[in-house]
């Protein structure tokens, strides 16, 4: 049930950025973006490790 969830928002990521670039956004913003869109891929890369523990 994770798996699903987790390409979902990988997708909506790509989609994102794209999007950004397409805008032509600052790249500090992009970075902070990017930093941000890791911290919760991280987050849930835990929540799985937690599940499968």
């Amino acid at each position: 049930m994770i798996i699903p969830v987790v390409t979902t928002v990988a997708a909506a990521v790509v989609v994102v950025i794209t999007l950004m670039n397409g805008v032509g956004l600052q790249k500090e913003r992009q970075n902070h973006l990017r930093s941000l869109v890791n911290r919760r891929i991280k987050r849930q890369v835990r929540v799985k490790r937690h599940w499968l523990m």
